[in-house]
C-alpha cells in the first residue's frame, strides 16, 4: 500500500548517483518497496524499485525509577516508566532485581499500571519484599522488553531498609549523687540511619513509678554538647524530690516508627547532704531507718576544747536529728565524705554534761564512706530519751600528721653544709651500744 512518502532525488557528483533521504520513523515494522521514476532530457521515462525491511532491534528505555518510601521498615512500592525507543513496538514486560542483576527474564515482574501491556510506553509498578534484606542501603535495578524481544538497559535507584530501633549508648547522669534541689544533667548517645525522631528519659523510683518524664534534645542548648553530634541531653531540677535512689529509662524512636526503651540505663542517688564547715566539699548522710532532718555543719571552733581528743577533724563536725523511729530503735548511719579517710578513723561526739566521747565506726576500710550506729535513748542520742528521735552532733577524726622521721640538717653557712646522720640512724646506734653493754655485763656475771 502507498505510504504517502515521496520526494525528489538529487544527483551526487562524487558518487555519480541519484540519492534521496526518506523519514521512515512513522512507518510500521515490516517490508516495503521503494519505487524510483526517472526521465531523460528527451522526455523518455522509466521506473525501478528496491525492497527494504524496517526492523526493531533496540530495547526500550527505562526512566523515572522511584522507591516509596526511600527509607523503610515495610515493603516499599517500586515504580518506573518503560518506553520503546522508536515507539514502533509495544512493551511486553518489565522486571527488577535487588542488589545483584540476574539473567534476563528471571527477575521479579512489574505490572502495568493501566492493567495491560498494550502500548509502546508503559508505567509499571511492583512491591519490593524486604523480609530477607538486612538493614542498610540497597539498589534496585529495573528494565523492560518489547514485543520484538529486545531487552533494554537497566536503570537503578537506591533505598534504605531500617527495621531496627535507634541505638542507645553511654547514658549518664551528672552528678550521680546530690542533695534535694540539685540540678541533674542526663545525656545519652542515640543514632539511627533513618533519623532519630525523639528521645525521652523516664526518672523512676525503684518500684518503676515515674517521678518525671523529660525530653532529651540534640540542639546544643540543653547541656547536650554540639548540635547534631548525636548526644541528646537535658536537665532535671530535683527540688522537692525524696531522699533515695532513682533509675532512668531511656526511650527513643526513629522516623519510621521503630522504637526501643532501655531500662535502668543509669541511676543516681539523692541524699541528705551539707557543705562541710571546713570547705572540703559535701558530706552525705543516710539512715537505714527514719528520716534525717536539720543536718548542719558545725565548726570545730564552736565546740569546747577541754577533753577534746588529740585528733584532726578535716571535715569538721555535723549536727542532725533522726525522726520517725520506734522508741529505743538502733539505726545505722552511712556517711559519705568528700574524700577518703584513713583506716583508724574515729568518730567523736560532744554532749553536755558528758563532754567528749567516742562512737564506734563499723566501716573503717580507708575509703570515703564510714558507718556509725546510734540508738534512740542510748549511745549517740544526745537527748537521752527513747522517744523515737535521735539527736546527734559529731564528726570523724584522724591522727594528727606526725613530724617526718630522719632527714638532713641544713645549715645556712656554706662551710657547714655537710651531710649529717639522720635521727633514725643515731637512735639505732645508741640502741646497739646499750645492747652490747647489756650482753657484756651478763657475760661477766656468768663468769
Amino acid at each position: 500500500d502507498p505510504t504517502g512518502l515521496e520526494g525528489a532525488m538529487t544527483y551526487n557528483s562524487s558518487s555519480a548517483r541519484w540519492e534521496a533521504t526518506v523519514d521512515t520513523r512513522n512507518l510500521s515494522l515490516g517490508e516495503y518497496r521503494a519505487v524510483v521514476s526517472v526521465m531523460d532530457d528527451l522526455g523518455h521515462a522509466g521506473e525501478g524499485e528496491t525492497a527494504f525491511t524496517i526492523n526493531d532491534t533496540i530495547g526500550p528505555i527505562t526512566s523515572e525509577v522511584n522507591v516509596t518510601p526511600t527509607s523503610t521498615n515495610v515493603n516499599p512500592t517500586l515504580t518506573a516508566n518503560i518506553t520503546d525507543l522508536n515507539r514502533r513496538s509495544n512493551i511486553e514486560a518489565a522486571e527488577f532485581f535487588v542488589d545483584q542483576i540476574g539473567e534476563n527474564g528471571t527477575g521479579t515482574p512489574l505490572n502495568p499500571v493501566d492493567g495491560s501491556f498494550d502500548s509502546p510506553s508503559e508505567c509499571v509498578e511492583g512491591i519490593i519484599d524486604i523480609s530477607g534484606l538486612e538493614d542498610g542501603v540497597h539498589i534496585v535495578y529495573v528494565h523492560g522488553i518489547d514485543k520484538q524481544g529486545n531487552w533494554g538497559e537497566f536503570q537503578y535507584q537506591t533505598f534504605t531498609v531500617d527495621k531496627t530501633a535507634p541505638l542507645i549508648l553511654n547514658v549518664q547522669v551528672t552528678p550521680n549523687l546530690g542533695t534535694p534541689g540539685i540540678i541533674f544533667t542526663i545525656t545519652a548517645e542515640v543514632t539511627d540511619p533513618s533519623g532519630v525522631q525523639y528521645v525521652k528519659a523516664y526518672i523512676q523510683n525503684p518500684d518503676e513509678t515515674n517521678v518525671a518524664v523529660i525530653d532529651l534534645y540534640d540542639d546544643g542548648a540543653h547541656n547536650d554538647g554540639a548540635a547534631g553530634d548525636n548526644l541528646y541531653g537535658n536537665t532535671w531540677d530535683s527540688s522537692g524530690a525524696n531522699i533515695g535512689i532513682y533509675y532512668i529509662d531511656v526511650e527513643t524512636g526513629d522516623s519510621l516508627g521503630n522504637t526501643i526503651e532501655l531500662e535502668n540505663a543509669a541511676s543516681f542517688t539523692i541524699k541528705c547532704g551539707v557543705e562541710t564547715a571546713t570547705g572540703t566539699g559535701t558530706a552525705y548522710f543516710e539512715s537505714d531507718s527514719g528520716s534525717i532532718e536539720d543536718l548542719t555543719a558545725v565548726d570545730e571552733s564552736t565546740l569546747p576544747s577541754e577533753g577534746k581528743p588529740n585528733l584532726e577533724f578535716p571535715h569538721g563536725f555535723f549536727s542532725f536529728r533522726i525522726t520517725g523511729l520506734t522508741p529505743g530503735q538502733t539505726v545505722n548511719i552511712t556517711i559519705t565524705l568528700p574524700s577518703s579517710m584513713p583506716v583508724g578513723t574515729q568518730y567523736w561526739k560532744y554532749h553536755t554534761p558528758e563532754g567528749w566521747y567516742q562512737i564506734p565506726i563499723n566501716d573503717d576500710d580507708g575509703d570515703n564512706v564510714i558507718i556509725i550506729q546510734l540508738t534512740d535513748g542510748g549511745l549517740g542520742d544526745d537527748d537521752g530519751d527513747a522517744n523515737g528521735i535521735i539527736v546527734d552532733a559529731g564528726g570523724p577524726g584522724i591522727q594528727p600528721s606526725a613530724p617526718p622521721v630522719g632527714g638532713k640538717i641544713i645549715y645556712n653557712s656554706p662551710e657547714s653544709a655537710l651531710p649529717q646522720p639522720t635521727y633514725g640512724i643515731l637512735a639505732l646506734l645508741i640502741t646497739s651500744i646499750v645492747a652490747l653493754c647489756f650482753l657484756a655485763t651478763k657475760k661477766r656475771r656468768k663468769n
